[in-house]
């Protein structure tokens, strides 16, 4: 709450320019925008890969943080799991701008589909993580969280390599909107999933499995499929030069 308080008096400390009527943006139809957007088919494809980072994300991240501090799991403490979490966010501060000029060389495009192998790697390391491999919470903590370097910005900027620059701020909105739904229900389904496993006993498919295991297996799974979308789909369309 207090960093919250401080973002917003900085933000309110902020002069802006002043726009004149002339330099004010015209709203534009709705029926204009829905054409620019969801009449888009490269806006399409790149809302489909902004559903597909969310759910995988949200079918995993939130329930593996009770996973490793819950006793009969991985039973790290609490300063532990700080520590490890400020090693993830370091990593990340550390390769962001080097993610950036990648990003700026290449494209937003490759810089996403990097960033979705570390992803990949992340939940992939999850996948084996039991209480006798618990280590693999540190490569998956550093990798989860290096992976929105890459992820993160660049599938805010991609948005204005298909979309008309009239309807970016839209198209934004639209674009995480859908996919925060879709994100939401996917975690849902994986607390319905993640209950189920542990009603019987942590075996799923007659293995003996945690329930978070399952959960980081579907997310490995989706951000394979992210990736052959990004490379196969949105490094192949045009980018719309503005």
């Amino acid at each position: 709450f207090i960093f919250a308080l401080c973002d917003f008096i900085c933000l309110m400390l902020i002069k802006n320019k002043i726009k004149t009527p002339e330099e004010k943006r015209e709203k534009a139809p709705l029926r204009e925008v829905i054409k620019n957007t969801l009449g888009n088919k490269n806006f399409l494809n790149i809302t489909a890969l902004q559903i597909l980072w969310d759910v995988g994300r949200f079918v995993t991240v939130g329930f593996i943080s009770t996973y490793s501090l819950n006793v009969t799991e991985l039973a790290f403490t609490v300063g532990s799991v700080q520590i490890i979490s400020l090693l993830g966010h370091g990593t990340r501060f550390v390769i962001s701008r080097p993610f950036g000029r990648y990003s700026d060389k290449h494209s937003y495009a490759k810089g996403i589909e990097l960033g979705l192998v570390l992803a990949a790697i992340a939940f992939g390391s999850a996948m084996f993580m039991t209480p006798t491999t618990r280590f693999l919470y540190i490569v998956y903590m550093i990798f989860q969280s290096s992976c929105h370097a890459g992820v993160g910005a660049n599938l805010l900027n991609v948005t204005y390599s298909y979309v008309n620059e009239k309807y970016v701020s839209e198209a934004m909105a639209i674009k995480n909107s859908i996919s925060g739904i879709c994100g939401f229900f996917a975690s849902l389904v994986a607390s319905a999933l993640l209950t189920d496993v542990q009603t019987n006993g942590n075996v799923f498919l007659g293995m003996n499995l945690y329930g978070q295991q399952v959960l980081a297996a579907i997310s490995f799974l989706v951000m394979i499929i992210a990736i052959l979308f990004t490379k196969f789909v949105i490094e192949k369309q045009k980018i719309m030069v503005q």
